[in-house]
């Protein structure tokens, strides 16, 4: 009993032949990653000037945060979707910046529905430690 023996077609040896030669050329475009790091870019930004209520209830100015790497983060709590993977990637990034790492503010555009006690719950949720929300007070 013998294999009968099936030549290839001219189009299968051609494929056999550039598949593995496109697969080197596009290798050969990918470049290797670059580390990730931190760019200082305090000389770049403005003075931290406010004055907002925090999720203790407690006035806090852009002073308590000096000299601390800082998150800040402008939403509202309502927001269905979009706002709390945001919130979690930014508590990702606070993971990788590390030991740096300080605080993410979160500051709310939705001073109306975001009380003080709804944002301590909000951020909470995302991070205990490191999370704090700001709000202005609404007499």
């Amino acid at each position: 009993m013998h294999a009968s023996f099936q030549p290839q077609s001219r189009t299968a040896r051609l494929c056999n032949l550039v598949a593995p030669l496109a697969l080197c050329a596009l290798t050969a475009c990918s470049k290797p990653a670059e580390p990730w790091h931190l760019t200082d870019v305090s000389s770049h930004l403005p003075d931290l000037n406010f004055s907002l209520t925090d999720d203790g209830s407690k006035p806090v100015t852009g002073r308590d945060f000096e000299g601390r790497t800082t998150l800040l983060y402008f939403d509202y709590t309502h927001c269905p979707d979009v706002c709390p993977e945001t919130m979690a990637r930014l508590m990702q990034v606070l993971q990788r910046v590390g030991a740096d790492a300080d605080k993410t503010v979160f500051v709310s555009v939705d001073p109306a529905r975001d009380t003080p006690a709804l944002l301590r719950s909000y951020v909470r949720a995302f991070d205990n430690k490191h999370a704090v929300g700001l709000t202005v007070r609404i007499a």
